[in-house]
């Protein structure tokens, strides 16, 4: 819907014609719902996969020891794996033909997801890396969720030959 109403607002816009014909408040009531759309397809897309990087029910204090619950670590890093790579196979597949707004989109989904994963790993990374198996829990970099940001939107589905195995 958000692409749809995106590329009428835009015809709209560059037609002088179209725009007295529907005029400035049908114009404005476009642009409304377009940015509710935008607004709410980042919600439903990204909050469950930024509520993994979250720290709440990661520490654990009391009798012999206090800090950071590992096992709920490694389930964290478990969730935000699966749900970006499920997000990444499915929005890769999306098309949205219109140049600035596909570079918009990415730019603000690069905007949130980057710091907080970047925070994430910098606060959580050794206490995996000091355990066992690490590669099956941290399975990005910042860099590959940066590549793979990229590919959204192209409407093409990533290939699964193609996964970024890069954790530097």
């Amino acid at each position: 819907m958000m692409n749809n109403v995106h590329y009428i607002v835009h015809k709209v816009k560059d037609s002088p014609d179209l725009w007295s014909m529907i005029g400035d408040n049908y114009l404005k009531r476009l642009t409304t719902k377009f940015t509710m759309a935008a607004t709410n397809y980042q919600r439903t897309s990204w909050l469950k996969i930024l509520n993994c990087l979250r720290d709440e029910g990661l520490h654990v204090s009391g009798g012999f020891s206090s800090g950071i619950s590992k096992s709920a670590l490694r389930e964290r890093f478990k969730s935000f794996n699966a749900a970006f790579e499920d997000a990444h196979r499915v929005q890769s597949g999306w098309c949205v033909p219109d140049n600035q707004l596909r570079e918009e989109l990415r730019i603000s989904i690069a905007e949130k997801l980057l710091p907080a994963y970047r925070s994430f790993l910098g606060r959580f990374r050794h206490h995996i890396e000091n355990g066992k198996h690490p590669e099956l829990y941290i399975k990005f970099s910042v860099e590959d969720l940066e590549i793979a940001v990229s590919d959204f939107f192209e409407g093409v589905p990533p290939s699964p030959h193609n996964r970024r195995k890069s954790h530097g």
